[in-house]
């Protein structure tokens, strides 16, 4: 039996990879998740979003890729297949999977966590640039492998040329000066439209940011966690609504985890 997958396909989607999956003896468990992508000289390496490690065989990594590699890609949403006797468990709800087969996936738009300097130089904080999200939830925030993750809802819109313009986030992290356990996080929304666009839908997109430029901020040692105050702007019908929720991060989760 033949099967193509297309993982998480819709019309924004960031859809970069893709396999064929041929023959009726398949892997065991299927699984997908979103993962830190780390390219050694012995191969790729997956670092699971919540401990896991994956080690995926290179045939499917050139197969879902058309034998590009991951290039400059750093963080995607995978799929994969795997037999149980290649599973060890790690403890603490997580494992090493070794000879994984990898059967499609979308990369996760990447960008830098900014400081409030960097957002004024790249004009960032235009408030033309600005939009609030649709829908974006306290359980969508996460803090992973040196990453923090958004995933939101957000109208996008067709351009006068054709094709789509795409939203992507920018998110701006501030120490608190009084409190090292402390930071604050602004999430801004940029939906990229110019006069004659039109909106022509809603849709759910994922975007990460590296972190790991603000591992600086808290000591060597002393706390493990630290308290993020995360705030951001909701569309609700034609006003916005200011929001805030907070989230606590592992300090470990500033670092990539080799």
């Amino acid at each position: 039996m033949n099967k193509k997958t297309l993982f998480a396909a819709t019309t924004v989607s960031y859809l970069l990879f893709t396999a064929c999956i041929g023959g009726d003896e398949e892997p065991m468990n299927t699984m997908q998740s979103p993962f830190t992508i780390h390219q050694t000289t012995g191969g790729v390496v997956l670092y699971m979003d919540g401990g896991s490690v994956v080690y995926p065989t290179q045939t499917s990594v050139n197969d879902i890729t058309n034998n590009k590699g991951f290039g400059d890609v750093k963080r995607a949403v995978l799929q994969f297949q795997y037999d149980e006797t290649m599973v060890t468990d790690n403890g603490n709800n997580t494992a090493t999977i070794r000879n994984a087969v990898l059967i499609g996936g979308n990369g996760i738009p990447t960008f830098n966590a900014l400081t409030k300097e960097e957002a004024r130089e790249k004009n960032v904080l235009e408030e033309d640039s600005i939009f609030g999200f649709n829908d974006l939830t306290k359980s969508n925030i996460w803090f992973s492998r040196g990453f923090l993750t958004i995933s939101y809802n957000s109208t996008y819109y067709s351009n006068v040329n054709g094709g789509y313009h795409i939203p992507t986030a920018n998110a701006i992290i501030e120490a608190d000066p009084a409190n090292q356990r402390n930071i604050d996080i602004t999430l801004l929304l940029n939906k990229h439209t110019k006069k004659g666009d039109r909106a022509v839908g809603n849709a759910t997109i994922i975007n990460s940011f590296d972190i790991t430029n603000f591992a600086h901020l808290f000591p060597s040692s002393g706390f493990d966690s630290i308290s993020c105050n995360v705030h951001y702007k909701l569309e609700t019908g034609m006003t916005e609504e200011e929001k805030t929720v907070v989230k606590n991060a592992a300090v470990k989760d500033f670092f990539y985890p080799w």
